[in-house]
């Protein structure tokens, strides 16, 4: 038994060995060893089973690519040279195309790409596209001189064959078309391709005369024209055989009518192409009957069409036909050409019938290609009326060179100098660089189309501009522009405001350039204002009484601003003036002036409501060029006067200056200094009143700079929260406190609870929370550590919101605390709803160091109610012993301030904890 055991182990051992070598066979037989891709006979095996299966009822690509003079390569460089160019491209054109495409080696340089389901033919046209540019930006060693490209000719499934042996055909076919036009492109298989093989084959056949064959293209190739090429065709065919008349018939392009459009007679013969126009083509549906399975109709004697088709007889004896013979024009039946006899009946010899067949195939090539060339010339007759009609400056660029390939008329007419080959930028935009708003830079990615209107200031126009992206000459992308002057339109809808009828900023604007380009000696002020408050006036008595005092606002700025005066409406309750003035002190007496006509409109119209005006004031300086500029400057001097609800006037001046250069420079700092770590978390410690002992910690920011020094708070952190930058900097925090109490747990410290900073931007971030609970997981501590504060202004806005997230972030475990209590925003009856842990008095209330007796009053009452509603109190600011000394009398549970400790590093903030 046992032993029989082991034989049956054995076998099955050998199976298992005979399997992996079978499979490692199998692998070899179907792999190319040099490419790694599917070779020849299993590329066809796998593209013919998914063909026969799962794949019969879609419509698939099948691709042949081919390495441009791949034998220069392997002659001039090596085999070695050669094998890695195959080995490189292949496995380039393998990471194209998609896991469950097929893709094989099926020759020395050549590959098959199959791609399946096949949804349009863009698809092709940018799949085609990429493979031949993976090709360009092949190099050998890095040597830019040798350059790499390829050949793709494609055949589509099921339209150019059901089976692989026909789609190589047909893909092969198109892939010698490529070659034979100057390679590096990629072309799709057309019917054109195979009337052109049948030529080419037809030659060959020893029934073909082939002097007469190379008399006629010849012909072609000397005719200015293919016009003049196919008249003259007709006549070397008519004498060569002899016949009476050689002509042409062609159906019209929605197939109704046929007509005869070309025609050569002998000496003595009757021009019939005059009575042979416009047929109806309904009517002689019956005469494509008349041509045999090779498309070719003739009779050596009409005379026996007599009984078999009296109706043909009469039109071909109406002629003076004796013998007839035609060919068709393409497959379907397009038309005909045709050749009689007039003088006698004709025996056509095989040879004739041949030879002539083989002749009306190059000769209908050459018509195929006129009519293209007509129906194109059509179209850009009619693009053409269509572009001048419209007033359109048109040009093609290069994306990649900005160089223009092609330029309209209308530009050639504007600026004569222009032409094919210089760059766009130059000579139509002006720029010795590339213009600051390029179009053709818009045309990114998958955006095939961009269009923006420009106000020209040279000309003092506006333009619409539009670029989109086409398929240039041999499938090159290219951009094509236009332009066309707006100016009328944007001047009729844009250039006054709708409600109060004075000019919009737009125009503004435009005027603006204009004066201050040519303001000479004159001096000018720009004034931003608005009125203060505004939106409650919208709120509380509606926006009709909004509107209105708009209206009657506009018109006393219209009749402020004289000649060279600008006034308009920017936005909402904003608007912008640009005065005159010889001193400074006229503007101030003019905005005097109007803010009295506007308290006058108020006694009489709107007595129930205060409008004041803040204005900002911006003194042009002759060097100021950007108008932006200058208005920026006027609204950052009306904001800092926002608020006081009286007239007020601010002029901008070198404080402010330095004050907005300091923010600037904040700002364009702020991304490097937390990606640099230049920002450092302090702790200030939280002490027990009573015993003085460290109880917990309140994480800090300071700005290190490069240079060493430290930048406070006050100066970064409003700007920050103006901008939205503080949201980035408080997850900074958060992310080295987090860690910071994560190290103290695993070295087993006593760890104390820190807090961190809740602005108001967080609170209407909805994400918020979702984040921090996610930092919280990411670094696994508990949450009883963390003390989140609150500052009190977060009161004044959603309270709804605020409650939600408050109590959200309760129920997780959190410390919650309100920070600065007192400062200005307190609300008592809030105060009992609120789920928090922890009341914070501001130093405020102890700021001259002394503590009056209502002082005293205030914060024992405070400290109580605070205690009855189960809160524990800390006061901030603590500088003084007896202010410690006041507190522990009152009962206050914690401290923080000076005279405990002073903001420290963590380090620090370590060695003073945990000694």
């Amino acid at each position: 038994m046992n032993a029989y055991i082991a034989d049956i182990t054995y076998i099955k051992n050998e199976n298992e060995r005979l399997r992996a070598i079978v499979d490692t066979m199998s692998c070899s037989v179907s792999i190319d060893s040099l490419t790694g891709l599917y070779n020849k006979d299993f590329t066809k095996k796998n593209i013919e089973e998914y063909l026969l299966g799962e794949g019969r009822n879609k419509r698939h690509c099948f691709m042949i690519t081919d390495i441009d003079d791949f034998k220069d390569i392997n002659d001039n460089l090596g085999h070695m040279v050669g094998d890695f160019v195959l080995a490189e491209t292949g496995c380039k054109v393998k990471s194209l195309i998609r896991r469950d495409d097929i893709i094989g080696r099926v020759g020395g340089d050549g590959f098959v790409v199959f791609i399946k389901d096949i949804k349009n033919k863009d698809i092709i046209y940018d799949k085609a596209n990429e493979i031949c540019k993976a090709f360009r930006e092949t190099c050998i060693n890095g040597d830019d001189n040798y350059k790499i490209s390829c050949s793709i000719g494609i055949s589509i499934y099921p339209s150019d064959g059901t089976t692989y042996d026909e789609l190589f055909k047909k893909a092969d076919l198109a892939l010698n078309n490529v070659k034979y036009n100057g390679k590096d492109c990629f072309q799709i298989h057309n019917n054109y391709m195979e009337r052109l093989e049948q030529v080419a084959n037809s030659v060959e056949n020893p029934n073909v005369d082939k002097r007469i064959v190379s008399i006629v293209v010849n012909n072609f190739l000397k005719s200015e024209s293919i016009k003049d090429g196919i008249n003259k065709a007709l006549e070397i065919i008519g004498n060569y055989y002899g016949v009476s008349r050689t002509y042409i018939f062609e159906n019209s392009d929605d197939g109704k009518y046929c007509r005869n459009t070309y025609e050569w007679c002998a000496d003595g013969i009757n021009p019939q192409i005059d009575n042979l126009q416009k047929i109806d083509v309904v009517s002689t549906y019956t005469y494509d009957d008349y041509f045999d399975e090779d498309g070719i109709l003739h009779f050596r004697d009409i005379e026996i069409l007599k009984n078999y088709s009296p109706e043909l007889y009469e039109i071909l004896n109406k002629q003076g036909i004796k013998a007839i013979l035609q060919c068709k024009i393409n497959e379907e039946f397009k038309g005909f050409i045709g050749f009689d006899d007039c003088e006698r009946k004709r025996f056509w010899e095989i040879s004739d019938i041949r030879s002539l067949m083989m002749l009306s195939k190059i000769i209908t090539g050459y018509i195929v290609k006129l009519r293209k060339s007509e129906k194109l010339k059509k179209e850009n007759l009619l693009t053409r009326a269509i572009v001048d009609s419209q007033g359109l400056w048109a040009y093609v660029v290069n994306p990649k060179t900005y160089k223009l390939q092609y330029i309209s008329p209308r530009i050639k007419q504007s600026l004569p100098g222009v032409e094919v080959g210089m760059t766009c930028y130059e000579y139509i935009g002006g720029n010795s660089i590339l213009c600051k708003i390029c179009p053709i830079a818009e045309l990114s990615g998958d955006t095939k189309m961009y269009t923006r209107d420009i106000y020209d200031i040279k000309s003092y126009t506006w333009v619409n501009v539009r670029a989109s992206r086409f398929e240039w000459i041999e499938g090159e992308e290219s951009v094509l522009i236009c332009c066309s002057d707006i100016t009328k339109y944007v001047e009729t809808v844009t250039y006054t405001d709708m409600l109060t009828r004075i000019s919009t900023l737009s125009r503004f604007q435009i005027e603006a350039e204009k004066i201050l380009k040519f303001r000479k000696s004159n001096k000018y002020a720009l004034v931003y204002c608005d009125f203060d408050r505004f939106k409650n006036i919208n709120d509380e008595l509606g926006y009709e009484v909004g509107n209105r005092i708009l209206i009657g606002f506009g018109k006393i700025l219209v009749d402020e601003v004289g000649d060279n005066e600008l006034a308009c409406r920017a936005s909402e309750d904003k608007f912008i003036l640009l005065l005159k003035y010889e001193e400074i002190e006229e503007i101030k007496l003019r905005l005097a002036y109007i803010a009295e006509k506007v308290e006058d409109m108020r006694k009489d119209k709107f007595i129930s409501c205060k409008l004041a005006i803040t204005s900002g004031v911006y003194v042009i300086q002759p060097e100021d060029k950007d108008l932006s500029i200058i208005m920026d400057r006027a609204n950052i001097a009306r904001k800092t006067r926002k608020g006081v609800h009286e007239n007020t006037c601010v002029i901008y001046d070198n404080r402010i200056h330095q004050k907005i250069k300091k923010e600037n420079k904040i700002e364009n700092r702020m991304f490097y200094a937390v990606n640099n770590k230049e920002f450092l978390v302090y702790l200030q410690p939280k002490v027990d009143i009573k015993t003085r002992k460290f109880v917990g910690a309140e994480a800090l920011v300071r700005w290190k700079l490069s240079d060493g020094t430290i930048m406070p708070p006050v100066d970064f952190i409003p700007v920050l929260e103006r901008n939205g930058f503080i949201v980035n900097l408080d997850f900074y925090v958060y992310e080295e406190v987090f860690s910071t109490i994560r190290r103290w747990i695993d070295e087993k410290k006593q760890v104390i609870p820190i807090s961190v900073n809740v602005s108001r931007v967080h609170l209407k971030d909805s994400r918020f929370t979702e984040r921090l609970f996610g930092l919280v997981n990411k670094y696994k501590i508990p949450t009883n550590l963390i003390e989140l504060e609150l500052t009190e202004s977060v009161f004044l806005e959603d309270t709804d919101n605020l409650m939600r997230v408050m109590n959200e972030l309760k129920s997780k475990g959190f410390i919650l605390s309100i920070d600065d209590f007192g400062s200005g925003y307190s609300s008592l009856n809030l105060l009992k709803d609120l789920p928090v842990d922890t009341l914070k008095l501001d130093k405020e209330f102890f700021k001259n160091g002394d503590i009056d007796i209502n002082v005293k009053i205030i914060v024992s009452y405070v400290i109580k109610m605070a205690k009855s509603l189960g809160l524990v109190v800390l006061f901030e600011g603590i500088e003084t012993e007896s202010q410690a000394k006041f507190l522990i009398d009152n009962d206050c549970d914690l401290a923080q301030g000076y005279l405990f400790a002073k903001p420290m590093p963590i380090d620090d903030f370590e060695k003073r904890v945990f000694k």
